[in-house]
């Protein structure tokens, strides 16, 4: 069977608690579109590097552009068609506090702790299920676009059959910071240990 790509942004690192203590400080609470942003015309561009089965090698491989091209009605439900140059179009919308893809699959929500997918099964390869849950606190990241407080979405990747080479169980984290978008992905293949991970250098919000 082909190794299909599943591509998760993501990031290896600890979370850091934050308080959860109310404080009126006059200052808007932040949406889940300020942490992923969706108006047409930004745009984000990313180092792209190839990993190795056991991730210790990463090579540059080019650079990707990520846009906001258009708003699009799918089932009734208006979406933002979001081009890559890399891996192509993928439709999004904030659906209820949750960004969502256009085939419903949900990316991230700025709702500590909430759990996002469980034990979901892959419709491209049924052999593999995938659960996603977000951080209960923020954690400080660093790329070449500069250092950011991001949200952090947990994830994991299991196997349902046992099959000689193949990765039984795999984790994998997602950042996103305020005003800014994603500014960090990762790409699993799913019956390998490698991929690809990207790493924002610039950005422009409209």
């Amino acid at each position: 069977m082909k190794p299909y790509l599943l591509i998760f942004i993501a990031l290896f690192i600890a979370s850091c608690s934050t308080d959860d203590t109310s404080i009126n400080t006059g200052v808007a609470d932040p949406t889940t579109k300020e942490y992923y942003p969706l108006t047409v015309g930004s745009y984000w561009v990313y180092d792209v590097y190839e990993a190795d089965t056991s991730w210790t090698k990463l090579t540059l491989l080019q650079t990707d552009s990520v846009v906001v091209i258009k708003d699009t009605v799918i089932n009734g439900s208006t979406y933002v068609l979001v081009r890559r140059s890399f891996f192509g179009d993928t439709f999004y919308r904030d659906s209820s506090g949750i960004i969502v893809q256009g085939d419903g699959i949900p990316v991230m929500s700025i709702t500590p702790g909430i759990t996002l997918l469980n034990n979901y099964t892959i419709p491209l390869d049924t052999a593999y299920t995938i659960s996603l849950q977000m951080a209960m606190g923020d954690s400080l990241i660093t790329v070449p676009a500069g250092q950011f407080q991001a949200k952090v979405a947990i994830g994991s990747v299991d196997s349902k059959e046992s099959v000689a080479g193949w990765m039984k169980h795999r984790t994998y984290y997602s950042a996103f910071a305020r005003n800014v978008g994603c500014i960090f992905q990762r790409a699993l293949w799913l019956r390998s240990g490698g991929g690809f991970e990207y790493r924002l250098r610039r950005y422009s919000i409209k």
